[in-house]
């Protein structure tokens, strides 16, 4: 038969289109329907969301970055402040927004 997703559309959301006047109507899609169903994150979720994601990037930032520190003393050969700290704080960036988008994927909000 037809698969088309107008043909498998309720009823009740038949009647509902965009448009009146034109010859072709436009229904609302489903998709649309869905996304307004979902739900919203609360303060408390994001406080925790945040607080486990710097907790993690913290650990991680701390751990590489005594790896890199102490890597590039031995290069160089004595002790300088350089483009490792640099290094470091993206390492903290890119960690702290893994574990942002991880939490959120997790928790059903992307």
């Amino acid at each position: 038969m037809n698969d088309s997703k107008v043909y498998r559309m309720s009823e009740d959301m038949e009647d509902q289109c965009i448009t009146e006047d034109s010859k072709v109507r436009l229904y609302l899609s489903l998709v649309r329907y869905e996304k307004s169903q979902r739900r919203k994150e609360t303060v408390l979720e994001k406080i925790v969301g945040v607080s486990l994601a710097l907790v993690y990037s913290i650990f991680i930032t701390y751990v590489a970055g005594q790896w890199i520190i102490k890597s590039v003393a031995e290069w160089r050969g004595y002790d300088a402040v350089g483009g490792e700290y640099i290094l470091i704080s993206i390492i903290f960036i890119g960690i702290f927004w893994i574990m942002w988008k991880l939490l959120k994927s997790y928790r059903g909000q992307v």
